[in-house]
């Protein structure tokens, strides 16, 4: 009986500490990079506004074009002259995103101080790198 007792104890509290664990919400993720940006780069409100705005905008435009390089590299295709179609089109779609980002990056450089902008684009790497370190110290 006491050997019942304790495995069900246990369990629950594995299945307890499991369901515990976080979930990535892309919404809060947003939030939090944005909070984090604009702390590091002393952003006043207004500056912060403009940040946000052209910022999310690209952000949104990136997303579709990261989706569709996703899309090919889960391709399982094993045809070479389809497979090098594929490795065509992602290059094309990873010159779009920085293309995308050079675009982005003059309209911040016109609205906002060009040492704001820089600090704001090396606080948003920042951010990036610690949370992925972070994550995979969670696995």
């Amino acid at each position: 009986m006491r050997r019942l007792t304790l495995t069900l104890l246990l369990s629950c509290f594995i299945l307890g500490s499991y369901a515990q664990r976080e979930h990535f919400d892309p919404e809060q993720f947003e939030n939090r990079l944005t909070q984090y940006v604009i702390e590091a780069a002393n952003l006043t409100q207004q500056e912060a506004n403009v940040f946000i705005t052209i910022h999310k905008e690209m952000h949104d435009k990136q997303l579709v074009l990261f989706k569709r390089i996703r899309q090919y590299q889960h391709s399982t295709e094993n045809n070479p002259k389809k497979c090098k179609q594929i490795v065509q089109e992602i290059d094309k779609l990873d010159i779009q995103l920085k293309q995308l980002q050079q675009v982005y990056h003059n309209k911040l450089l016109n609205k906002l101080p060009a040492e704001k902008v820089f600090l704001a684009l090396k606080a948003e790497a920042q951010f990036h790198r610690k949370s992925f370190k972070k994550a995979a110290r969670r696995r």
